[in-house]
């Protein structure tokens, strides 16, 4: 009887966090664009001021909620870096659910899930994340010291919605990249990012080179100005919480609460 009441606490600890609290990782990103909204060319950014404007995308059903349908011909939603907090130096984390649609029979140009800072010349952007023709992802940056990617080892030539994140870690100059929750690359970094203050799109490079536009869905798409950790990046694509000492002291106050139901039932 004791484990049937510590698995009940345990559910009521899982409903609690899942059902009344959305992820708590993403209440320390800089900005989070979740997609949901009923209509409407806006979408709204729940953790910052960086809010953005639809060129074209539908909204469908996402992987959470709602979210974007890009068509790979001409849309992309644009979010002007209106506090600046999208252009970060050091510590970097970037996120998304992603599927493709695209067979590149019309452009074997890789397409641009997400694209910060784009200038018109080089080294042309901040960061980014991309899909490319051999249906690999890749996380970049452009520092002070030279351009750094970390491609997945696997390929993903389905439609199916995949979980995308990247981080960059200063400190440890090491830039990764995971997949689905697991880590499918990394190597060497260095340096500061470029931290030009300019426009955050995303769907496409910059919204009228003409390629690079994504064709197929994004959803849940996010920034930090930390690295997550494993840990975290496997949480975001199960979207099972990881465990807090608030959630310990839940589950304490649950299996009390079981107790004294029992005992007054006697």
């Amino acid at each position: 009887m004791r484990m049937k009441n510590i698995l009940f606490a345990f559910f009521l600890l899982l409903l609690y966090r899942l059902v009344l609290h959305a992820n708590p990782i993403y209440d320390t990103a800089v900005s989070y664009w979740k997609f949901d909204e009923a209509s409407g060319s806006s979408v709204v950014d729940s953790r910052g001021s960086n809010n953005g404007t639809i060129s074209g995308a539908t909204r469908v059903t996402g992987q959470v909620g709602k979210a974007l349908s890009f068509d790979g011909v001409n849309d992309y939603v644009t979010v002007n870096n209106s506090s600046a907090g999208l252009s970060i130096r050091n510590n970097l984390s970037v996120s998304l659910w992603s599927a493709n649609t695209d067979n590149f029979s019309q452009d074997s140009a890789g397409n641009y899930l997400v694209s910060k800072g784009v200038i018109g010349t080089t080294p042309w952007n901040d960061y980014t994340i991309t899909f490319s023709s051999s249906y690999k992802y890749s996380f970049t940056v452009i520092t002070n010291q030279g351009n750094y990617s970390a491609t997945t080892s696997s390929a993903y030539a389905d439609s199916a919605m995949h979980h995308v994140t990247g981080v960059y870690d200063y400190s440890a100059s090491q830039i990764r990249i995971y997949v689905d929750g697991q880590l499918q690359g990394s190597s060497f970094a260095a340096g500061t990012i470029t931290n030009n203050n300019n426009t955050f799109y995303i769907g496409d490079w910059n919204g009228s080179s003409g390629w690079h536009f994504h064709h197929g869905k994004l959803d849940e798409v996010a920034v930090w100005n930390r690295t997550l950790s494993a840990q975290e990046a496997m949480s975001l694509y199960t979207g099972i919480p990881i465990p807090e000492c608030s959630s310990f002291f839940f589950m304490i106050f649950a299996l009390g609460v079981i107790s004294w139901l029992r005992n007054r039932k006697k």
